[in-house]
């Protein structure tokens, strides 16, 4: 499943997590449950930065950086399991 198919249904959308490099890595909904997004090469020990985030389909912006949803697949966005 897409990012954007995911936040066709999972909102609203508050925040977002960062690698130090600015890659997307998680999204929080709602009251802060957190969901995850495919990501190659992390580092080890690596840091996440959490930061608000609006999203108008499918274009997710977060500290003037901009990702499209339409690029990101979840790791797991079923929360029953």
């Amino acid at each position: 499943m897409t990012l954007e198919q995911f936040l066709a249904v999972n909102t609203p959308l508050n925040n977002v997590e960062l690698l130090p490099d600015n890659r997307l890595i998680n999204v929080v909904i709602g009251d802060g449950a957190l969901y995850g997004v495919q990501v190659d090469n992390i580092p080890d020990n690596s840091s996440v930065t959490r930061v608000e985030a609006t999203y108008a389909a499918p274009t997710i912006t977060a500290d003037a950086l901009t990702f499209d949803a339409q690029d990101y697949v979840m790791l797991d966005p079923d929360p029953a399991v």
